[in-house]
């Protein structure tokens, strides 16, 4: 199941990454919508990371 979620985590990440290049290419106006799509995926993240760190103890 957790190989599942990390596969998951993997693909939405690297189509978020794409997502983001693609609009800084072709719609510049885009750019503070991406900023704030990466600063969303840092904090979930870090949130997941912590979660984690709790599910071990």
């Amino acid at each position: 199941m957790r190989y599942l979620l990390g596969i998951l985590g993997i693909i939405l990440f690297v189509g978020l990454v794409f997502g983001s290049v693609y609009f800084s290419i072709f719609d510049p106006n885009m750019n503070l919508m991406v900023a704030g799509l990466v600063i969303a995926i840092v904090i979930l993240v870090a949130v997941w990371k912590v979660k984690k760190k709790k599910n071990r103890f």
